[in-house]
This record gives C-alpha cells, sequence and structure tokens, in this order.
C-alpha cells in the first residue's frame, strides 16, 4: 500500500480508486439547528493517478488530487442543498479539490500520521494539516476530521429569514475513506 512503499528513493506512480462506502460529510451548525451535507462517493469511478516519493520517513507528493463535484453533496433537504450550493459558490466554483501534499508520521501512533492538505473551496486555496488514522489491512482505510472557518475561503455565511437564523463561521469535514490500489 501507499504508506508501506520501501523507503528507497525515487518517485512512485500509482492509480488508486475510492470505494463507493467511503464517507466524507461537511457538518455546520446554525444559532438554531445543525446541517450535515454527505458526499455521494459512489460517484468516484474514476481511478485517481498519484505520484509521490519518500523521504525519510515522509511521502511527498506531486500529483494526489481528489476532486469533489459540489452539486453531489446531499443535505437532506433540497432548500438545505440550495443554500449549501450558495454558500460555497456552486455555480461559479462547482468543484471542491483535496490535495494531498504531504505524509509525517506519528512518532508516537504507528496508524496515526499528519497530513498536509491543500483545500480548494470557492477557487480560494488553504493548507491545513490533518492527523489521519490509517489501516492497512487489506484496502487502506484513512478516517480523520477538520474543521475549517469558511471565511478563510472569502464565503459569507448565510444569514436566513432577514437575520434571525445564521451559520456559524466554523465547519467540520469528517472523512472515512476506502482506498485500493490499481
Amino acid at each position: 500500500m501507499l504508506l508501506t512503499v520501501s523507503s528507497t528513493t525515487g518517485t512512485y506512480k500509482i492509480n488508486v480508486k475510492i470505494h463507493p462506502d467511503s464517507q466524507l460529510t461537511i457538518v455546520g451548525n446554525t444559532n438554531i439547528n445543525k446541517f450535515n451535507c454527505g458526499f455521494d462517493s459512489k460517484t468516484l469511478e474514476e481511478p485517481i493517478p498519484v505520484e509521490f516519493r519518500r523521504k525519510g520517513d515522509n511521502i511527498y507528493f506531486k500529483k494526489a488530487k481528489l476532486k469533489l463535484n459540489t452539486y453531489l453533496f446531499d443535505c437532506g433537504k433540497k432548500l438545505i442543498n440550495k443554500d449549501f450550493q450558495d454558500l460555497i459558490k456552486a455555480e461559479t466554483y462547482p468543484d471542491i479539490y483535496l490535495i494531498l501534499k504531504e505524509v509525517i508520521p506519528s512518532t508516537t501512533d504507528k496508524n496515526l500520521v499528519n497530513a498536509k492538505v491543500d483545500f480548494k473551496i470557492a477557487g480560494k486555496t488553504k493548507e491545513y494539516t490533518v492527523p489521519v488514522t490509517y489501516d492497512g489491512k487489506d484496502d487502506l482505510s484513512i478516517s480523520g476530521k477538520l474543521q475549517l472557518n469558511i471565511r478563510d475561503f472569502d464565503l459569507e455565511n448565510p444569514k436566513k429569514l432577514m437575520g434571525l437564523i445564521k451559520v456559524d463561521d466554523v465547519i467540520t469535514i469528517n472523512f472515512n475513506l476506502h482506498i485500493d490500489t490499481i
């Protein structure tokens, strides 16, 4: 698997596939309720090319991009879906990108890494370091969560009913991805 590649130097090129049972959700709060928008991972049918090199214990990625069509998030109700799409400017920027840049192993837990990931939302890119738990038994399973501020992407939190309902600036991205090399 990707995280168990030998420590020899060189560039590796592989293709990976995200299993349809993978989960990726965006969770947010308003002053009166909570919303949960799940991505339809069954639509991720195409192999994803990944290019990386190992240097010491770290893995550096040159090519590892996950493209998520914003219209494939389901928040449970059409009106909430529309509000979510308006929030992330889906009409102008129909895709969210997660670009893996580096994996740094934990010094305390062999199943934990810190992943440096660029998130590109509404045309703005911001780097985050995300603690990720992985299990490399039959396939590679990675899970974690990241809190981010929508204002980092120049997004305005929508206000509904003349400002009575307000969305919090901080949203949480939860993921549990099952990945196979092909």
